[in-house]
């Protein structure tokens, strides 16, 4: 926001005010001399990557009245900021120039700037490279339940695999439209919806190699908690010959242990696949205890053991060829049923 305040270093100078609850929102706090002159400084504007910034002052050297600059926020206290960079005769004018904006895809721009008889009209130009914020993907959608397919009031949860950026969460609520998240690219993300009655299963977004403004439409699934639903835990990815359990494994069974303490009398039964490397008996074995390593995380978390059956499959059920490493993969998994509720 840009006010006047007994903190203001000039006229007016830009604020952020954080939101705490649905009509709760923090003190403003200043955003720093780095940015804020002696002058008005207005109309800020952060694009989606959640770090950019634009607005309009006429406190630095410019081309005229105000001008509209970019900086970049350097972290997460929004104290710190980029050098403001004018954005050049292309955009400002001699005149007023402000109320800067961007559409998410960073492709264009549309910006308020008046003419010599100081009338404002709106104009839209196409955005120099230099002047775009870094590109992000927006990924939207339905959460559904895996039976009937219909949509499920829920919450969904985005964990970036990268721990420097915060996840973020989402109500969903079909009679409001589509979930819709902004994100960077070049990251790993995980989303996994929870609702009462269900098991949220985990969906792996990567976005690692991808350098420009994407939309992605993707639909996340609920499994209701009833006798005969089947899943797959996709985030057990084993490494070949190995029975030990990885970190986004250990998030899959949290959920698990969360369903089976919701519902005391809930029973659940557990089949281990391994791809067709080495020798089938040791595969046999090896599908085994993977298993034995899931029931003991289970009976760790107070869950009882006579509630968890499970049976080793070794080499015997793939669900993709063997041909390849990232094929081999998919068959080294671990699946459930529910037996009991």
């Amino acid at each position: 926001m840009s006010i006047m305040r007994p903190s203001t270093i000039g006229r007016r100078d830009l604020y952020v005010s954080f939101k705490k609850d649905e009509n709760l929102w923090s003190e403003p706090i200043n955003m720093g001399r780095q940015i804020n002159t002696n002058e008005d400084d207005a109309s800020p504007f952060i694009a989606a990557d959640g770090k950019t910034l634009y607005y309009s002052t006429q406190g630095f050297t410019g081309y005229g009245n105000n001008d509209i600059y970019k900086t970049e926020r350097l972290d997460n206290s929004w104290l710190n900021w980029s050098e403001p960079e004018n954005l050049g005769p292309a955009i400002n004018t001699a005149e007023w120039d402000a109320f800067f904006t961007i559409p998410a895809s960073g492709e264009y721009a549309y910006l308020c700037s008046s003419n010599a008889s100081k009338k404002e009209d709106i104009y839209r130009l196409d955005l120099p490279k230099t002047a775009k914020p870094e590109s992000v993907a927006i990924i939207s959608g339905n959460v559904v339940s895996t039976t009937d397919k219909k949509t499920v009031v829920c919450i969904l949860k985005m964990t970036p695999q990268n721990d420097k950026l915060k996840p973020e969460v989402k109500n969903y609520d079909p009679v409001t439209g589509l979930f819709s998240f902004v994100v960077p690219l070049k990251e790993i993300y995980d989303f996994v919806p929870y609702a009462k009655g269900y098991l949220g299963l985990n969906e792996t977004i990567d976005l690692s190699k991808e350098i420009s403004y994407r939309e992605i439409k993707k639909d996340f699934y609920l499994m209701p908690l009833e006798v005969g639903n089947k899943g797959v835990l996709n985030s057990f990815t084993f490494e070949q010959g190995e029975s030990k359990l990885q970190a986004p494994a250990l998030k899959d069974l949290d959920r698990i242990v969360q369903a089976m303490l919701d519902f005391p009398t809930l029973e659940i039964f557990f089949e281990g696949h391994t791809d067709n490397q080495g020798d089938f008996q040791l595969n046999l074995k090896l599908s085994e205890e993977r298993l034995e390593e899931v029931k003991h995380y289970l009976v760790s978390k107070s869950i009882s053991p006579e509630r968890i059956t499970s049976k080793g499959w070794g080499q015997t059920h793939p669900i993709a060829s063997n041909a390849t490493e990232e094929r081999r993969k998919l068959n080294r998994r671990v699946e459930f049923t529910i037996v009991k509720k």
